[in-house]
């Protein structure tokens, strides 16, 4: 029996022998063919592996490794025609990928009330646990195919997500047991997956504690605050803080029960939410990548800045987003170009370019009429194409957003400086390994985030655009001026905005909505660009949106004059300087 093992370092393995398989995109291809779970097309491999080489070259060495693999599967394993290629996962071939994600599949489809789990569910998550057994294909790279990096990274970042769920369920049904020492095993392997996870951190305190070993939660604690000094300059946060001084005056509470060993029968899970990404081309040839979630009516999102379609699927700044957006919806979405999926090498980045590459999208996602949403920077292209496209536009959804970029604002000296600065900060430290450049745009999209959230903006920035490609980006929505069309635009249109916007000034949105015959303006409480899971307003956000949706559109009917409302409440700071 064949046995690939791609959780650590990467290995095939033949009746308990080690496979003769030295190639190493061989062993690539086989990894992206066997996790995939489906067909993939020679015209992919050949460029996902063989970018560099014309499609005559690169289909030649895929036949060369294809048989390469041949020779070592078999004709059962590996099914490949002058079309496709797939791995076949039977009796005889065996994938630790593909069992890790089954185990806790199938505990997650026992869905018991409260996050509880029975005896089944903690054997099912134990044994993805027990195959867990380093990051996957830890120690392997094809520095020539950056495209399989790229994948590589994300599915690395998918199990490490799975394996911190299951190990956290794993903690409370040994908290539950009163079987702390296992417990803290497994908290250590949490808190190894990010050693500046705070909630991990806290866990392993109080689990210190409950089994008698103050001295090892009081030195956790003095770990967590150095990790956090030496690596983000930064306090812990008050929570920790605060279950510190329980534990060092032993007035910590005990754990409290949720009743996992009599747990009721499981109930029906209900079905996640999927995500495909699907690829078209733009007039001039680059290649778009666009995404589809959940069921029911079109909403179409016109692209922002700083996205990645995997990235943001698994991200605390956005995943709320999209499962919010995609509730009554199919939410299609995009990578504008020179981010994300879409091709980075791209030689136009004008707005022009970004309006024609919305059309493309939906064209090629086959919607006609749909309510289209614009978030920062997504805004003014999203008015664009309203404008051109009316009859295809049912409402307009535009939030944290503007008419005119920076530099048409009638700028300061110092503030054109500020631009200046900022573009220069981009080039300088974009892609760098440490975060202190990136984490200036953190502080100004989410000011009032958590570390959590801040590391994984941070990285975001890498993944989603090169630092060439910010500049241009950044450069080109500087000088973007809509008013004209803002004026001309007739569909209803729901304006929202975040008083204290620390990116886009809230005078801009409030200029915005002025501008738009007939738009609703919502004022909301907060100071991030990107409202997150925890916003108060977060709520309030999808509350405005849902209704506004649930409306009827009556684009012939004469339009009201603009509606000012405040959702932000009482005032506490005044507006944010245009950054």
């Amino acid at each position: 029996m064949l046995r690939l093992y791609l959780l650590g370092n990467p290995r095939l393995e033949d009746n308990g022998r080690a496979a003769n398989l030295s190639r190493r995109k061989a062993l690539a291809l086989l990894a992206y063919l066997a996790v995939s779970r489906r067909p993939r097309s020679r015209d992919e491999l050949a460029a996902l592996f063989w970018a560099e080489q014309d499609q005559s070259g690169a289909r030649t060495n895929l036949r060369r490794d294809l048989s390469v693999l041949k020779q070592v599967l078999g004709d059962e394993a590996l099914s490949a025609d002058q079309q496709q290629v797939s791995v076949n996962l039977n009796g005889m071939f065996w994938l630790d990928v593909a069992d890790f994600d089954a185990q806790i599949d199938a505990a997650r489809a026992h869905a018991h009330p409260d996050g509880q789990i029975c005896d089944e569910c903690a054997a099912h998550l134990s044994e993805a646990a027990a195959l867990y057994a380093g990051d996957f294909m830890a120690g392997f790279s094809l520095p020539d195919s950056a495209a399989f990096e790229e994948w590589q990274f994300f599915e690395a970042e998918r199990l490490r997500r799975r394996l911190a769920g299951a190990l956290q369920r794993l903690i409370e049904w040994h908290i539950d047991r009163d079987e702390h020492e296992r417990g803290i095993d497994y908290g250590r392997r949490w808190l190894a997956l990010d050693p500046l996870h705070e909630p991990a951190h806290r866990r392993l305190m109080q689990l210190y504690a409950w089994s008698g070993q103050q001295a090892a939660a009081l030195r956790q604690y003095q770990e967590c605050v150095r990790l956090l000094k030496t690596e983000l300059d930064a306090p812990p946060e008050a929570a920790t803080a605060t279950l510190y001084e329980a534990i060092r005056t032993k007035q910590l509470t005990p754990p409290k029960r949720t009743g996992s060993e009599t747990a009721p029968p499981p109930i029906a899970a209900p079905s996640d939410l999927q995500q495909t990404v699907r690829y078209c081309l733009a007039a001039d040839g680059v290649r778009l990548a666009y995404a589809t979630i959940g069921s029911g009516p079109p909403l179409v999102k016109a692209a922002n800045w700083l996205s990645h379609l995997e990235y943001d699927w698994q991200s605390p700044i956005w995943r709320h987003w999209l499962t919010g957006m995609a509730r009554r919806h199919t939410l299609i979405r995009y990578d504008e170009r020179g981010c994300g999926l879409s091709d980075w090498d791209v030689s136009d980045m004008s707005f022009e370019a970004w309006v024609r590459d919305l059309e493309t999208v939906v064209d090629a996602a086959g919607v006609q009429r749909f309510p289209l949403i614009g978030i920062s920077q997504g805004g003014p292209i999203a008015i664009e194409y309203a404008v051109r496209h009316p009859e295809r536009v049912s409402h307009l959804v535009l939030y944290g957003t503007y008419a005119r970029g920076k530099l048409k604002r009638d700028p300061t000296p110092q503030q054109i400086e500020e631009v200046e600065t900022l573009l220069k900060l981009i080039r300088l430290g974009w892609g760098r390994e440490n975060p202190a450049f990136r984490q200036v745009f953190a502080s100004l999209f989410i000011p009032d985030a958590t570390l959590e959230q801040h590391r994984w903006f941070n990285e975001l920035q890498r993944a989603s655009a090169s630092p060439e490609n910010a500049v241009r980006i950044v450069a080109g929505f500087n000088h973007i001026d809509v008013r004209p069309q803002a004026a001309q635009l007739h569909v209803p249109t729901l304006v929202l905005h975040t008083r204290n916007d620390q990116r886009v000034p809230f005078e801009e949105g409030r200029l915005l909505a002025s501008l738009i015959p007939g738009a609703r303006f919502v004022a909301l409480e907060g100071s991030n660009h990107i409202l997150l899971e925890h916003d108060p307003a977060w709520e309030q956000f999808q509350i405005e949106v849902d209704q506004f949706l649930a409306a009827d559109a009556h684009p012939d009917r004469p339009s009201p004059p603009i509606e000012l409302i405040d959702r932000s409440g009482p005032r506490h700071t005044p507006p944010a300087p245009a950054p």
